[in-house]
């Protein structure tokens, strides 16, 4: 999970998505499959560092799907989430477990 001294830099979720996946997040494809679902619109001008448990999840996972890597290591994907959340975090990430 992030760490609140790493959050500090960044005031809102705005701007921790712009400075750390600004590529993925205003991308129109990201948005309808990872921000829309997760309702991150909702926390865009919240401060990270007042996030609930569950709503620094969504953020957090955001932030992993919003980088291409070869390699995810998520623990607890689903941890403080809602269920509709679960059920989407479960869709999403199991894709990337499977080999092609």
């Amino acid at each position: 999970m992030l760490s609140n001294f790493k959050l500090r830099r960044y005031s809102t979720v705005r701007n921790l998505l712009h400075k750390k996946i600004r590529d993925s997040y205003l991308h129109p494809q990201f948005i309808s499959d990872v921000i829309k679902p997760m309702n991150i619109e909702a926390l865009m001008d919240q401060e990270v560092i007042n996030l609930s448990g569950g709503e620094l999840q969504r953020v957090a996972l955001t932030l992993c799907m919003g980088q291409a890597a070869d390699i995810y290591l998520i623990d607890e994907p689903s941890a403080y989430l809602d269920s509709e959340q679960r059920i989407w975090a479960g869709a999403y990430t199991r894709p990337l477990f499977t080999s092609t």
